[in-house]
């Protein structure tokens, strides 16, 4: 059982925060006296970067930054399983994947620390990627949230997505306390909508 939190953005993310993640980005693929970023924030970056040239904005685009502003707070001991990289990096929008990820499956990522010689430093980074984890309901709630507030039409959303329907039916009546595990009992078949959320053409949404 996820033990029920305050709805609140993660990490209590801010626009300091995100300008420090886009730099952060930058930095990392233009300097060769850093180490090598991290492949899946690479991919996060490319996403930021078409979304600017595109001229998107948006619901994915803050999506995108929420994320990366939540990513670059992981330790260096901390990595995605390969499988999970790949995903994330061939998607349509990786900062939706990575959030559908942290949603559905449990354990995206890894600590290079182990039990045996540094169990103290495992514990540190169970605890980040648990809150990390922890932290994607309320970024899927204002995700779909904010994608159905642009839209002409109170159920405009629901009619390219019909699975969403329950979801928010239910969102009516929680104010607060949207662990995971309640958000997933909200949503009739979770990788379908995620699916449809991936194909999803945001800057020209119509109902």
């Amino acid at each position: 059982m996820v033990k029920k939190r305050a709805f609140c953005y993660p990490f209590n993310m801010s626009k300091s925060l995100i300008a420090f993640a886009s730099l952060y980005l930058l930095i990392a693929a233009s300097s060769s006296a850093m180490a090598k970023p991290k492949s899946y924030m690479v991919c996060l970056g490319k996403e930021e970067a078409k979304i600017h040239k595109e001229n998107q904005g948006g619901p994915v685009y803050k999506l995108n930054q929420e994320i990366i502003g939540a990513l670059v707070q992981l330790r260096d001991s901390i990595y995605m399983k390969k499988r999970y990289v790949d995903q994330v990096c061939s998607a349509s929008y990786p900062s939706i994947k990575l959030l559908e990820l942290l949603m559905t499956e449990k354990a995206v990522f890894f600590s290079i620390y182990t039990e045996k010689d540094t169990p103290k430093m495992l514990a540190v980074d169970r605890s980040t990627m648990e809150d990390l984890k922890v932290s994607s309901a309320p970024l899927f709630v204002g995700f779909v949230t904010q994608i159905q507030a642009g839209l002409s039409k109170p159920n405009c959303l629901v009619k390219h997505i019909p699975e969403l329907e329950k979801f928010f039916e239910d969102m009516q009546y929680i104010q607060e306390n949207v662990g995971i595990e309640r958000i997933i009992k909200t949503m009739d078949s979770p990788k379908l909508i995620f699916k449809k959320l991936q194909s999803l053409d945001y800057k020209n949404l119509k109902c």
